[in-house]
């Protein structure tokens, strides 16, 4: 007898409806606005953000992709707790305030270090330039360029503008992101 079971078993499976299961990291500096972030991709509203302490652990569903985002704290004493996360992950995003451009050397420091390390190679790296909404804001193109990124990152990376405080540009940067740990 004909089972339901063995008609679904010989089914093409739909590779694109994989639902993808991948740990993030959100790195940047203090204050880039990282928290804010991720509050954007929980939906989580207004809410009070505070410094993040060591990190954060969130999960988020985006675009077919189950997603543990580790907010990082960017405070230089916490920076180098960052290695203890890169065995796991998946994908690396990292925020830049782009309307602090005295802060640009040391997030290309930090960058730097982040794609150097070895558990870090290969994986896709998505750049948000945050804080779009202020007067004084470097463009992508600018911030890439004074932060050296094609030199810098040697793997797929997009950079993207965004508000994280109002939540625009957040959801373009993560659709990029979704659809390199579809493909990954």
């Amino acid at each position: 007898m004909f089972s339901v079971l063995s008609l679904l078993s010989s089914l093409p499976v739909c590779l694109s409806c994989k639902q993808v299961k991948a740990n993030v990291l959100v790195l940047g500096l203090a204050n880039s606005g990282k928290t804010t972030l991720v509050n954007c991709l929980m939906e989580a509203g207004d809410q009070e953000v505070v410094p993040t302490v060591g990190f954060s652990m969130e999960k988020v569903h985006f675009d077919r992709c189950k997603l543990t985002v580790i907010d990082m704290s960017g405070q230089e004493k916490y920076q180098p707790l960052w290695e203890m996360h890169y065995t796991d992950a998946k994908a690396l995003v990292f925020i830049v305030d782009a309307a602090n451009p005295a802060s640009m050397p040391q997030a290309a420091a930090a960058l730097e270090a982040v794609v150097a390390h070895q558990e870090t190679q290969g994986l896709p790296l998505l750049v948000f330039a945050n804080k779009m909404d202020l007067p004084d804001a470097l463009q992508p193109a600018e911030l890439a360029e004074q932060m050296q990124l094609p030199q810098v990152a040697q793997r797929a990376f997009h950079i993207t503008s965004c508000s994280a405080l109002r939540n625009e540009g957040v959801q373009e940067g993560m659709k990029w992101l979704a659809g390199q740990l579809q493909l990954g």
